[in-house]
């Protein structure tokens, strides 16, 4: 309260026994408006005469937020119902008792809309008069809509020693969850990478992605597909000997050959286990022909083995020219040192016909010069000659 009219220097404290006090008609729940607030009870000592005169109580609205609630949804799809949320009521208000009008929302989003973010707007909310409206926007959010993928498989093949896998059926494989008819195909190289390389039923693992021509891409995602496997068969190795031509009656010598096939970064030593042989179905008795020479020892998870064709034949034994009906002439002792050296060995059986006629088993510097000394005899005879040639 305020006071007006005192004199000589009173004051509400030297003039007054009692200062006074107020009232109003006003509530804390009264509604906007103005109410009277009127004074009363002052005492003052017999100097001064009370006059009172109200004041006016102004009840102005209370500032009441109204938000949009934040929502998402997927491209493609219907807008959904969007809520309103209030801050701000008094007195135990609450939309239900203090709007007349709770509101709407609006936002520029359609079904179409690209993946994004768009405005949700809320109106309209009208209240009873004791509140002002404030607006707050809320967001919608527009996610990527889901699509898969059918009709892909993994490719079978031979064992080729690397990971990748070339998917069948890229080019007509059907996208699942399109908005509206739209249009899309796979893009990128779209093979498949295999759990393994080795041989066996591999899981193909895929990152297959979108092709961008219509523009549209971005409001999908591509879920990679599961299941999908394929068939790794060995691959196969030859083993191909190395041919080989002796003398009947003569060593067979030291079998080689090769394995070929490896692929990738594949060996010998990394690709196989075992040992590499050789053998070969001749003897050193064997009739002149032709004999496999023929590889084993081998095994591998990858690759199968097989013999190269020509390895039938790799091994040729050769017969020796006749021998002269006269082994005692000079032609016998010229053919016996030019098969000697031909042959590089100091043993050496002599075939005619099958029947091993003559055999030379040493040979000795000769102390008179660079000839040769020969001790040859007659098969199945006791004849026994010493020669220097």
């Amino acid at each position: 309260m305020s006071y007006s009219g005192f004199v000589n220097g009173d004051t509400a404290s030297s003039a007054l026994t009692n200062q006074g006090s107020t009232m109003t008609s006003a509530m804390p729940g009264s509604n906007v408006g103005s109410y009277a607030v009127n004074p009363f009870g002052v005492v003052a000592d017999n100097n001064y005469i009370v006059h009172y005169a109200p004041g006016t109580l102004t009840i102005n609205p209370a500032s009441l937020t109204v938000t949009a609630d934040n929502a998402s949804k997927l491209y493609g799809s219907a807008n959904p119902t969007f809520g309103l949320s209030y801050s701000g009521f008094v007195n135990g208000d609450t939309a239900s008792s203090a709007l007349t009008n709770q509101g709407s929302t609006m936002t520029s989003a359609m079904p179409g809309s690209n993946v994004g973010s768009y405005a949700i707007n809320p109106f309209g909310v009208v209240t009873d008069g004791n509140y002002s409206i404030r607006y707050t926007p809320g967001t919608l959010t527009v996610n990527p809509e889901v699509l898969t993928v059918s009709g892909l498989s993994g490719t079978n093949r031979v064992y080729n020693g690397n990971t990748m896998d070339a998917l069948s059926g890229v080019g007509t494989a059907q996208l699942i969850g399109l908005f509206g008819g739209q249009t899309l195909a796979l893009g990128g190289t779209n093979s498949g990478t295999l759990s393994s390389a080795n041989v066996g039923k591999e899981t193909v693992n895929t990152s297959l992605t979108l092709g961008n021509g219509t523009g549209l891409a971005s409001n999908y995602v591509l879920e990679q597909p599961t299941g999908l496997t394929a068939n790794i068969t060995p691959a196969t190795l030859t083993y191909t000997a190395t041919s080989k031509s002796v003398v009947s009656g003569g060593s067979l010598g030291v079998l080689s050959g090769t394995v070929q096939g490896f692929v990738g970064g594949d060996n010998l030593g990394n690709a196989t286990k075992g040992s590499l042989a050789w053998t070969t179905t001749a003897t050193t008795t064997s009739h002149p022909g032709q004999y496999a020479i023929d590889g084993s020892g081998l095994n591998s998870t990858n690759y199968t083995f097989i013999q190269a064709p020509g390895n039938a034949t790799a091994m040729t034994i050769k017969a020796l020219p006749a021998i002269p009906d006269s082994y005692m002439d000079a032609f016998l002792f010229d053919y016996i040192i030019r098969s000697a050296e031909m042959l590089g060995i100091p043993s050496l059986s002599i075939f005619n016909g099958g029947v091993n006629l003559l055999s030379l088993i040493g040979e000795a510097p000769n102390q008179e010069g660079p000839k040769t000394q020969f001790r040859v005899y007659q098969r199945n005879s006791s004849l026994d000659h010493s020669f220097s040639l």
